[in-house]
């Protein structure tokens, strides 16, 4: 993968919303990650990004759109919750 599709791929694998998921469609992939509609799994694109930019920087990338989307999901369910009251 290049650049760009590494990133585009590890944003892809944490959907705001809810989505289907299956196996990794690399053959050398472990298999301990599911990916977004059975492509490529964010672990592995974290491994191409670290081919292209180093492995410390991957991995702070994809902890970063992990984080972030926890972060909108505990937003979601307060806006949620906040709708819903009177």
């Amino acid at each position: 993968m290049d650049f760009e599709e590494c990133l585009t791929t590890i944003w892809r694998n944490y959907p705001r919303w809810p989505s289907t998921f299956g196996r990794c469609r690399r053959v050398d992939c472990d298999g301990s990650h599911s990916a977004r509609g059975s492509k490529v799994c964010a672990k592995c694109a974290e491994g191409d990004l670290a081919d292209i930019v180093g492995e410390d920087l991957a991995e702070q990338y994809h902890e970063s759109i992990r984080g972030v989307r926890q972060i909108e999901s505990v937003m979601a369910e307060k806006a949620f919750q906040q709708r819903l009251s009177p």
